[in-house]
């Protein structure tokens, strides 16, 4: 084909020239934009639709998975190439980590210099880096993986090393073993059952091999956060490892499928392994108020504030009943504080042979100076109580519109406890009361106005500006609703201010101590157990739980 008649000959390069001089089209020689990625599947994310990665693109991009913090370049394979060379050669690519920090910042022209030689070697940790953050991928999806490592001439063992590495990494520290645990949720009644159990067993070694990791110069000057919680079908226990002020990893200590009560909460914590890591260890608690009160035995009526219950300690004067069956929790104040003082050994209590399930929570009164504030469940609370209390009064057509406005802002609903909002969307909604078309003068828009200053001076990693007056602002406002004064409005209105002056380092927000962390333990875990999901009658299932945490903590240790 001549040139006066190619494509991209003279005659059509000035009509492309005439074409993208029209009106509302960028110049020929206009930048390209920067390309918007996403940090695992590396796809392009488009405005205003929401992004699901394929598992095809996490395969083909597995080679720039195991660019880590001490790489001068990242290792990319032909399909990330393709992509970035469709660049200008001014446009600057932002690369993400998989393992954290700041991005790798570089331009499409250095690709290119990029030798074959250069690719640093992998060994079994460099596989479960690409299994973690592949979006946890199968056994077989892991194999393709490999095969596209060893096609790219970079060396790698064989499966069966990594999976032989991975098993004696972690097969001293947990250990599977039948429990008699509580799968009644009623107070008065019981059903003791054989459950099986994934625990640590030896405390002593899992903080040696965290200190060995973490790099820090001594393991006392780490910040532990407890969460407990059940969710996605277990009970977990979880360790969150803190360090300046962030979450580094999750480590579980304790797995089982046992609902959530009482009798079982008393038997994780009074576990010896356990015992011995809160009393020798920086420790704090990061549960829920609902996970607290089950601790404290209190498991009918409204959860009530359980700081109202440290000080109940010393008496009744100081407490405030304010939940619907305030008679029920007087009543069991009352019987912790008598049983708290009766009790002369050093308030710990043995749970074999124990008949009185009431008398299991009295123990917990000693830990309660432990427990940290919930941030997460005080900002989902408070702010669908007054969500809930706007809605109430804005008529069929602003519903209708208040939905667009919401989809229009990205604001969804979780598909679960009944299309409730999740962190991320209740803040979006304090951030933007005007935007979704709530009434301005509504009492309720301006409590929640108020609550979202509190969200912003006290609920992050550091306090920004005078969050005693925000809370006293929002106290104020709250009062003009009408509404009834929940625990977790409490909470706020009395317990914050008192929690950051007294157990918070200077500057320090809520947000460092959150339980936020220990909840997103569900769905890791359910990712990694779904690839050894079985009966609970098959012999088999304490081994494929056992493994499912092997695997997720030794993911979790590699990549702190």
């Amino acid at each position: 084909m001549c040139m006066e008649s190619s494509r991209f000959g003279p005659r059509n390069r000035a009509s492309l020239q005439i074409l993208h001089e029209k009106p509302g089209r960028p110049a020929i020689n206009s930048p390209k934009k920067v390309l918007n990625l996403c940090s695992k599947c590396l796809n392009t994310i488009s405005p205003g639709f929401p992004h699901t990665c394929s598992k095809t693109s996490l395969v083909n991009n597995s080679q720039f998975l195991l660019a880590r913090k001490r790489s001068i370049e990242p290792v990319v394979c032909s399909e990330i190439l393709r992509k970035f060379r469709s660049a200008s050669e001014d446009s600057r690519i932002t690369l993400p980590r998989p393992s954290g920090g700041h991005p790798i910042h570089m331009l499409p022209g250095n690709l290119d210099q990029l030798p074959q030689h250069k690719m640093p070697k992998m060994d079994f940790s460099d596989i479960a880096q690409i299994k973690c953050t592949g979006g946890a991928m199968s056994n077989k999806q892991l194999k393709a993986v490999t095969k596209v490592i060893r096609d790219a001439g970079v060396a790698c063992p064989s499966m069966k090393d990594y999976y032989d590495e991975r098993k004696q990494y972690c097969d001293d520290i947990f250990e599977c073993v039948q429990l008699d645990l509580e799968w009644s949720k009623e107070k008065y009644s019981s059903d003791i059952r054989k459950t099986w159990v994934v625990r640590c067993c030896n405390i002593d070694k899992l903080i040696e091999k965290v200190y060995n990791i973490s790099g820090e110069s001594s393991v006392y000057s780490f910040n532990f956060k407890l969460g407990l919680d059940y969710g996605c079908g277990f009970t977990k226990l979880v360790m969150c490892l803190q360090l300046e002020n962030s979450v580094r990893n999750l480590i579980f200590l304790w797995v089982s499928s046992a609902p959530e009560n009482n009798y079982n909460f008393s038997i994780i914590l009074n576990a010896p392994e356990i015992q011995k890591f809160i009393h020798e260890y920086n420790v704090s608690f990061t549960f829920d108020l609902k996970a607290a009160a089950l601790c404290l035995g209190i498991m009918l009526g409204r959860y009530p504030c359980i700081w109202c219950v440290w000080d109940a300690k010393s008496g009744l004067d100081h407490v405030e009943f304010k939940s619907r069956s305030s008679a029920h929790h007087a009543e069991m104040y009352q019987k912790l504080c008598e049983e708290y003082n009766s009790d002369s050994k050093n308030h710990a209590i043995d749970c074999d042979g124990v008949e009185d399930m009431e008398a299991l929570g009295v123990w917990m009164v000693d830990y309660m100076q432990m427990f940290n504030i919930p941030e997460l469940h005080l900002l989902l609370g408070v702010g669908q109580k007054l969500y809930n209390a706007i809605v109430a009064t804005m008529s069929e057509e602003e519903l209708v519109t208040h939905e667009l406005l919401l989809k229009h802002n990205n604001i969804s609903r979780s598909s679960y406890h009944g299309g409730a909002f999740e962190g991320n969307a209740m803040r979006k909604i304090t951030l933007m009361v005007e935007q979704i078309g709530f009434p301005i003068s509504n009492s309720s828009s301006i409590a929640l106005k108020r609550f979202s200053e509190v969200v912003r001076t006290c609920f992050g990693q550091k306090i920004q500006g005078d969050y005693k007056l925000a809370i006293f602002q929002f106290e104020e406002a709250f009062k003009l609703t009408g509404l009834n004064c929940s625990t977790k409005v409490h909470i706020v209105c009395r317990h914050v201010i008192p929690f950051i002056t007294k157990f918070l380092p200077v500057g320090m927000g809520l947000g460092a101590v959150s339980e936020q962390a220990a909840e997103s333990a569900h769905s890791r875990f359910i990712k990694v157990w779904r690839n050894y999901q079985c009966s609970e009658s098959l012999e088999n299932y304490g081994e494929n739980l056992l493994n499912a945490v092997k695997e997720i903590n030794f993911v979790n240790f590699i990549s702190t």
